[in-house]
């Protein structure tokens, strides 16, 4: 895959936050897959996106014991004939992983969420205001 964020202001916020700071981003992060979701629904990850506004509604972000259907659907998707639906379901895997969250993994997450808008704009349509968009939800 290709890296959306070398050389960016965003993998340089990034390399600001030590490990335990990454962590402090996993709630926006999930409001940012989900966002994705919204505007370019996957049906295959419907259940997926509904489960994670729970956790978020009910400010539980225990991924410990994930609904087989839920770790189903984004494993699913992960290897569907699609990359768009293969970025969204790895960014997936991001945020609903045990371990607390780093700072390669907000590396990471950027990526596939990029590779994702990738399929549907240009690189000149897309890249500059995501970039943005992800700076700016980090400085939040």
């Amino acid at each position: 895959m290709k890296s959306w964020v070398e050389n960016s202001q965003l993998v340089e916020l990034i390399n600001t936050l030590d490990d335990f700071q990454a962590e402090q981003y996993r709630k926006k992060l999930i409001c940012y897959v989900n966002q994705y979701q919204e505007i370019y629904p996957f049906d295959i990850l419907d259940d997926v996106q509904a489960y994670l506004q729970l956790k978020l509604e009910a400010d539980d972000l225990d991924f410990t014991c994930i609904p087989q259907e839920v770790t189903q659907a984004i494993e699913t998707g992960y290897y569907e004939y699609c990359i768009s639906l293969n970025e969204i379901s790895a960014a997936y895997k991001i945020v609903t992983k045990v371990t607390p969250l780093t700072r390669l993994d907000l590396i990471q997450f950027a990526n596939h969420l990029l590779e994702a808008y990738s399929c549907n704009y240009s690189e000149e349509e897309f890249l500059a205001p995501k970039l943005t968009e992800l700076v700016c939800l980090l400085h939040k």
